[in-house]
């Protein structure tokens, strides 16, 4: 057994896999499958942005004064001064700033679909306009007080994911739901696994040897992180890229959930996706429609 467990450790150690960090074989070649998608991967590369249909960002009142109130409040809880904050009367100037400029830290155009927020460049400090540069939602949350390296790591990876179209963690709740409903076969305990921070227990898994079952026991511990990026669906992943004839639809590709493009709630635009003349073409989108019965 010694000279396979060496071939082994060599083989994923080519890989930067501690095979000795995991708890089976599956999850080591699930590791490797990473290093493999993520190999191009360089952490200086300015990744471009994607071409978007999104409409341009509009810099509403009523949304500029729920952000100024939403900065106070953050800065009071702080106990940083507000004297000379950001007030709902700059709302001109931030919406020319908002729509000629571009987020600061990744560089991506704001759109409806990328909305603008304001990011203090010293933690420390207010929310004054000396302090704040222009930046969208997504890289405002992951800066937050963690060190720039962590952050740029974090926003590059989104980035580079979105380009070469990797699987990503679905964060949306309701197109979370939306397809855990159409999941059919495979063990429960890997294709409908749902676990929310701060929400959700730690699980374990005990089998009855006398009735061949397995139940699921909630312990009393609560999970406070989730530290890792699972694919959605284990299974799929593995068989998608051989040709399957049974399914016509999708030209004999198996195709698993990567990351969420978007949710359309207006039947206009959603039948404009449906009926696209490139519905079965290469530029095709990849949809699930929800039909709703009077």
């Amino acid at each position: 057994m010694i000279q396979p467990l060496d071939y082994f450790i060599n083989w994923f150690y080519q890989y930067n896999v501690d095979m000795l960090s995991f708890m089976s074989l599956a999850a080591n070649a699930n590791a490797i499958k990473y290093a493999i998608a993520y190999k191009d991967f360089d952490l200086n590369v300015n990744y471009t942005q994607q071409t978007t249909q999104s409409k341009p960002v509009i810099l509403f009142q009523s949304y500029w004064n729920f952000k100024v109130i939403r900065y106070n409040i953050q800065d009071k809880q702080k106990h940083r001064k507000t004297n000379n904050n950001v007030t709902i009367n700059d709302y001109e100037y931030y919406k020319n700033l908002f729509e000629t400029s571009q987020c600061a830290i990744c560089g991506d155009k704001f759109t409806m679909d990328n909305k603008p927020t304001l990011d203090r460049i010293d933690n420390k400090l207010p929310h004054t306009k000396t302090n704040c540069q222009p930046c969208c939602i997504y890289c405002n949350r992951y800066k937050s007080d963690r060190d720039e390296k962590v952050t740029r790591l974090f926003i590059q990876l989104r980035k580079y994911c979105n380009i070469n179209h990797l699987p990503q963690t679905i964060v949306n709740d309701e197109v979370f739901q939306l397809i855990r409903r159409n999941i059919i076969g495979g063990l429960s305990n890997v294709m409908h696994r749902y676990n929310r921070a701060n929400i959700d227990t730690i699980k374990r898994y005990y089998y009855n040897e006398t009735n061949k079952t397995v139940t699921v026991i909630n312990t009393n511990h609560t999970i406070t992180h989730i530290c890792c990026i699972d694919f959605n669906s284990l299974y799929p992943s593995c068989f998608s890229s051989q040709y399957h004839p049974f399914n016509k639809y999708t030209n004999g590709i198996m195709y698993m959930c990567g990351s969420v493009a978007g949710v359309i709630n207006d039947p206009i635009k959603a039948s404009k996706i449906i009926h696209s003349a490139d519905r079965f073409t290469d530029r095709g989108q990849i949809f699930i429609a929800q039909l709703k019965g009077h």
